[in-house]
């Protein structure tokens, strides 16, 4: 590892800039002008492309030419995917934080500056996301943002977990890397792995824009550029058959409790504010609680009464929406 990018304990002296590119010709250009304004610059810029069959990797080796910084351009042979892309960029940066980076977006000129300065002024942090104006495919500003868009359907602060938003140390990259097959997305897992650790604050700050052109690969209801309640999630969902997506939770769960367990004395040597060993027992309780409501939603409504009221006194329902979720699975398919 280059001296350039040793870790100063815990102060943010060196900056990467992880890029996955695909077939961005017609946006990535005004991105990468973006990274090239910033008031604070990086100290690298990794792309990893995905094996584009337009002009991206073009733009991308003109980047690479005029910047004050070091580029470095990785093809991959094949197409492997946004997740599998992600991590390959983030596996070769060596920088103390580590900022996710989309294709299609602008950052405003600041977003490095104030993210280092957070992170140096909480020591115990490990990721950092921050809010985003949403704007059409012309960069047409809304009045909506990310957090503003989360809160308006009734979820918290902390479930703004947009890649393009976030930053890590890379210590934490250290133990998140390798992404599980069993992770939703790379940005579900590097978020949600920091929130159990209680190690990830939100910068209520909007620092970018987040381009909506329809072709993006986030479709989560929070991202529309639409006026938004928490009717509007049960609009998205109803009451379909949730067994799938909770099937894929509980496997999503188990991936965290191993890689936990697996890295503990890394996660201890952290000096975190939680105990691993508390969070795993946290993560199983949730997973017990979903393996029940798979069990309740298997028998006849006229059957599940009993089981369900048993297991919201027992607290249950507490791991997710407490007696709005104990109603919805009364009724639901």
């Amino acid at each position: 590892m280059d001296n350039d990018f040793a870790m100063n304990e815990r102060n943010v002296s060196t900056v990467s800039v992880a890029i996955a590119s695909f077939n961005g010709e017609k946006y990535i250009k005004e991105q990468l002008a973006s990274v090239m304004s910033q008031t604070r610059k990086p100290d690298e810029v990794i792309i990893s492309d995905d094996n584009s069959t337009d002009a991206t990797v073009a733009h991308c080796e003109s980047f690479k030419k005029a910047a004050p910084f070091r580029v470095d351009i990785f093809i991959n042979e094949k197409n492997v995917g946004v997740t599998r892309n992600f991590e390959n960029a983030l596996r070769k940066c060596r920088g103390d934080i580590v900022f996710l980076c989309d294709q299609d977006d602008v950052w405003f000129p600041n977003k490095i500056e104030t993210i280092k300065d957070l992170f140096n002024s909480k020591s115990e942090v490990l990721a950092i996301s921050n809010d985003a104006i949403i704007c059409d495919e012309n960069l047409t500003a809304t009045k909506y943002t990310t957090i503003r868009q989360n809160l308006a359907i009734g979820r918290s602060e902390s479930a703004v977990i947009s890649g393009c938003c976030s930053a890590f140390r890379r210590e934490f990259l250290e133990i998140a890397l390798p992404i599980p097959q069993a992770a939703e997305a790379h940005d579900n897992w590097l978020n949600g792995l920091a929130n159990l650790l209680s190690a990830r604050v939100i910068c209520g700050d909007a620092l970018q824009y987040y381009r909506r052109h329809g072709n993006n690969e986030s479709h989560d209801l929070s991202s529309r550029a639409e006026r938004l309640s928490s009717l509007s999630l049960i609009k998205q969902y109803g009451l379909r058959d949730a067994k799938p997506g909770w099937r894929n939770s509980i496997a999503e769960l188990q991936a965290y409790v191993d890689r936990i367990r697996s890295t503990e004395p890394r996660i201890r040597a952290l000096e975190l504010s939680v105990d691993p060993e508390n969070v795993v027992d946290g993560i199983l309780s949730k997973i017990d609680a979903i393996q029940n409501r798979l069990q309740i939603v298997d028998k006849p409504r006229w059957k599940r009464v009993f089981p369900i009221l048993s297991n919201y006194i027992n607290g249950s329902y507490f791991h997710f929406h407490g007696l709005k979720s104990a109603v919805k699975d009364i009724v639901r398919p």
